[in-house]
């Protein structure tokens, strides 16, 4: 579906908001807060999460009616008291709305876009449209897990698996950096796809994944190699006192 058939929540509480009667303030901190991204998207190759937009002063101020000088000001204001963070490089700039789950709450979205597919149903070609943005269901981090998989098969099914580690406690980083090993294992070993595990499989209850996981306690003194204080304590341990002059 498309982002103008969805919606936000806005508590009339709204108008006792510090910024509220700063007009360039309240109209720009709005304006965000209706534009930013209501879940995860890619643009450009790079992740931009929920709450968050690619903008830029000049770009916000045709937006929205502002000059950059206002829109300037606004930003500095929304900034110094924790409403709005920006991430920028030398090409663009991220905009995040702080706490955005106080104006689109996850789950809750799903009443609109029931509504939108309703009235999609009126021709086949907007139909077409909602069924593709509902397939868009996956976040940033499994798309990344993806990308790397060796074996592209049942990606509804990995993803289920995906969230199920996550919710165990795995951290997505570890998912990704197993999925990398594993990959880079099958190519180094020329493994035929059919003998390559499903994603689903790598990521299932019985964690596959985790063989391709630094192990906990790995250090560089794994390869059995003992370091000064090591020898220390063996000397503590034999017995051997301060006035003994080295192995």
């Amino acid at each position: 579906m498309r982002e103008i058939d969805t919606f936000i929540k806005l508590y009339r509480k709204f108008t006792e908001w510090e910024w509220y009667s700063d007009i360039s303030t309240s109209r720009l901190f709005l304006h965000l807060i209706l534009t930013v991204n209501w879940t995860d998207k890619k643009w450009q190759g790079i992740c931009i999460e929920r709450g968050s937009r690619v903008a830029s002063y000049q770009v916000l101020s045709t937006e929205t009616g502002l000059s950059v000088k206002q829109v300037r000001t606004a930003i500095k204001k929304l900034q110094s008291t924790g409403e709005l963070a920006i991430k920028s490089t030398n090409k663009y700039s991220v905009f995040t709305v702080k706490n955005y789950d106080l104006y689109q709450a996850k789950g809750k979205q799903e009443a609109g876009e029931r509504q939108a597919e309703d009235k999609q149903r009126a021709t086949t070609k907007e139909s077409k449209e909602g069924k593709k943005e509902k397939n868009n269901k996956y976040t940033c981090a499994f798309d990344d897990f993806w990308k790397s998989y060796p074996r592209k098969v049942d990606k509804g099914n990995a993803y289920k698996k995906f969230q199920a580690r996550l919710n165990e406690g795995y951290a997505e980083r570890e998912l990704i950096t197993a999925c990398e090993n594993y990959a880079a294992e099958c190519k180094r070993n020329k493994t035929e796809a059919r003998f390559i595990k499903h994603a689903s499989t790598f990521l299932s209850s019985t964690r596959p994944f985790l063989d391709y996981l630094p192990k906990k306690g790995e250090s560089d003194d794994a390869d059995g190699q003992n370091t000064a204080d090591d020898l220390v304590t063996k000397g503590i341990d034999l017995g051997i006192g301060d006035d003994f002059d080295g192995f």
